[in-house]
């Protein structure tokens, strides 16, 4: 998982929310690919773009939020695309 970074502290006031926005805006984008990896699959939780890994014996997936829930990532064929590692 990717940790929430902290901008650089400066004296002056209008820079400083500059970087301050910057760092919120990046750690939102972080927000969104630290799902956890899991094997509970729930169709709820997460806001749209958020990404997450899926754990399954037959291999991990990944899943991206819509707005009408999560989706499997698919190939050309329409199969979900898996990965197994070892």
């Amino acid at each position: 998982m990717i940790s929430k970074k902290r901008g650089a502290t400066v004296s002056d006031p209008d820079l400083q929310r500059a970087i301050n926005d910057i760092y919120n805006h990046l750690n939102e984008l972080i927000d969104a690919v630290n799902q956890p990896n899991t094997e509970a699959v729930s169709n709820t939780g997460g806001k749209e773009g958020d990404i997450r890994v899926i754990s399954a014996s037959e291999g991990d997936k990944l899943q991206i939020r819509t707005k009408n829930g999560w989706a499997d990532l698919l190939d050309g064929n329409n199969n979900i695309v898996r990965t197994k590692i070892g």
